[in-house]
């Protein structure tokens, strides 16, 4: 018999009443564990037996029981078996588990009472977390807990000495002197001297060109260095060739000191697998994983220069939905940085109004952008073209429905919208398909009467736009905008691998390329856009021939003033807006959601960004709050 309709229940009331999150409700439907509810109006109406239903499965979760097993539990039974004698069959399989478990309950009261922290975050297949890795931002970040820079940038967004515990600078700009902790010692207990920082950056400069090199540092930023020798057994003088302004943290800040040791003998960085790649000197041992699954495990390095980090154990574990995994315990926060996974904006107001759990939310530093092809010939080597694209696709449109409003269009100049130098006032790009069809028709990409596909070369445009499978819909709101424009375009969705492969050499028309650090130092922009820098990474724009930038990208990379390489840096950007080599679409918020129980709570997103870890900066997990 049916409940009365002013029986049935709202999904806030039933989470409510049974104290479980919403998001978890909707999961539990998902795989099977409660029954499809009613709607009324389009909105879910629950029968008030769910209740009891939520109470077994919460029961049955205690004790142990997968979800698999509680699905079995609450089939339907065969009339020859009463529930009873399926709860004691259950039981007794389950039995040795409980115990199992047990055991691991009463390990971790002792960790905890003896105030020894551990934190399980989400994992994805990002691969082998050697200094050589692709250079993926969440990656980057699980690296830097092993190996060590000589500066670091600290949660409060400031570059300070690390692996060196004092610099000095020459009034001209052109040395710097850093002196070692002594007292620095690789996992393997061999000392880290001044040697192993000058092996380090030669065994780069070696490799300069190569996408191993490149994945650890860009080579327009390692140019700048003509020498590094050892002072003393842990003091260091890099002598540059010219001044740099970005050298405190893209260089001294973001080059992983390698052992000498162990890398000396490898001729072949990409090749070297197994535990000496990921031996540093980072506050973090490299315990096990599995790249292919996304599970990383890291302990704690006691021997640590800067002394034993107050976290004790860091775990990554692949999960299939992340808010779900964190109500249920699996994880401890989820961080989002990117468009990928992220809650709608009514499952962000339940946790807001959830008091087991705290949200927080900061402007972001990550985009997703359309790269064009510049090469001459191409139909987007012409300014007007990209103008015309700025104009009629509509990245607001892309910030309600991609991201639900939990963000913003992107800076055309580059920078993050919150970035300290960020430009204002740049050039209008606003939505505007009369204007934009204008410049398309001043361009020669004319539209056939009867508003068919534009031609290029007399023959329909039908450009195609690269996109990777994991994009949340990007490529497909482009599409659709530039259809509205007479472009026929095609969207081709490729593996994360193909589609950095071919972001990395320009082997495309149109694609999307997502990545980070566009809160950090505003040489960034030289570096992802010049001709000059030689190219080899996924986030690099081909074929940008502009003598203007040029200088102006050169002359605010020397600018040691910080007042005069302000102005630089907004000239820069208003003739990136206007030229347009790229397309930044939009930047997603960042959340790191946690419960409010929780013993580690210094979930401080750094600004600045460290890679595109959001909050997961090592110096946090060292001492445990923000410095």
């Amino acid at each position: 018999m049916c409940a009365a309709s002013s029986d049935l229940l709202t999904i806030g009331e039933v989470a409510a009443i049974a104290d479980v999150a919403a998001s978890t409700l909707r999961y539990y439907e998902r795989v099977g564990l409660l029954p499809p509810p009613g709607r009324q109006s389009g909105r879910r109406r629950y029968d008030p037996t769910v209740i009891q239903r939520l109470a077994v499965i919460d029961v049955a979760k205690r004790a142990g029981f997968t979800l698999d097993e509680i699905r079995d539990l609450l089939a339907d039974f065969d009339a020859a078996l009463p529930s009873s004698e399926r709860w004691r069959e259950m039981a007794a399989r389950k039995l040795p588990e409980v115990q199992a478990l047990l055991h691991d309950v009463e390990r971790m009261r002792r960790l905890l009472t003896d105030g020894m922290w551990s934190v399980r975050l989400a994992g994805r297949p990002w691969g082998y977390p050697s200094p050589f890795a692709p250079p993926r931002g969440p990656l980057r970040a699980m690296s830097s807990l092993l190996f060590d820079t000589l500066l670091w940038k600290y949660p409060s967004g400031v570059t300070q000495p690390w692996l060196a515990h004092s610099m000095e600078a020459s009034p001209d700009g052109l040395q710097r002197r850093f002196v070692l902790h002594d007292n620095a010692r690789f996992h393997d207990g061999q000392p880290l001297t001044a040697h192993d920082v000058v092996f380090t950056f030669g065994y780069l400069q070696e490799r300069a060109g190569t996408a191993a090199a490149h994945d650890v540092a860009d080579p327009g930023a390692l140019s700048a260095i003509e020498t590094v020798h050892a002072d003393a057994r842990h003091a260091v003088r890099f002598r540059l060739s010219r001044p740099y302004a970005a050298f405190d943290e893209l260089v001294a800040g973001r080059v992983p000191v390698l052992p000498a040791h162990v890398w000396a003998e490898v001729a072949d960085p990409l090749a070297l697998r197994g535990p000496e790649a990921v031996l540093g000197s980072g506050p973090f041992v490299f315990e096990s994983g599995d790249g292919d699954r996304g599970h990383y495990r890291y302990r704690a390095n006691e021997r640590f220069f800067l002394g034993p980090p107050q976290l004790r154990q860091v775990e990554f574990t692949p999960v299939d939905d992340q808010l779900v995994a964190l109500d249920q315990g699996l994880i401890d926060a989820v961080v989002l940085v990117s468009d990928s996974g992220r809650p709608t904006a009514e499952q962000l107001a339940e946790l807001h109004a959830s008091p087991r759990h705290v949200v927080r939310r900061r402007p972001g530093e990550w985009t997703r952008a359309l790269h064009f092809d510049l090469r001459p010939g191409s139909p987007f080597a012409d300014r007007r073209v990209r103008q015309a694209l700025a104009h009629g696709i509509d990245r607001d449109a892309m910030v309600r429905r991609l991201l639900d409003g939990l963000g913003k269009p992107a800076s055309l100049g580059g920078l993050a919208p919150t970035h300290p130098l960020a430009a204002s006032g740049l050039a209008p790009h606003g939505i505007d398909r009369t204007r934009a069809g204008a410049l398309l028709d001043a361009a020669g990409l004319t539209r056939p009467p009867g508003a068919g596909t534009r031609l290029h070369r007399a023959g329909p445009w039908r450009p195609k736009v690269l996109t990777e499978e994991a994009d949340p819909g990007a490529a497909e709101l482009v599409r659709d905008d530039l259809q509205r424009l007479g472009v026929d375009a095609e969207v081709v969705r490729l593996p994360r691998q193909d589609c950095d492969a071919a972001l990395t050499t320009g082997r495309y028309e149109l694609a999307l390329a997502g990545y980070g650090g566009l809160g950090s130092d505003p040489d960034v922009l030289r570096l992802r856009l010049s001709a000059r820098v030689a190219a080899a990474n996924r986030t690099r724009v081909h074929g940008y021939d502009s003598p203007q930038f040029e200088a102006l990208a050169e002359e605010q990379s020397v600018a040691c003033d910080p007042k005069r390489r302000a102005v630089l840096v907004g000239e820069l950007q208003q003739l990136i807006a206007t030229d347009l080599p790229t397309l930044p679409l939009y930047v997603p918020d960042q959340l790191t959601i946690s419960p409010a129980k929780q013993i580690f709570t210094a979930w401080h997103p750094t600004p600045g960004g460290v890679w595109a870890g959001g909050p997961l900066n090592k110096a946090t997990f060292v001492t445990g709050g923000p410095r």
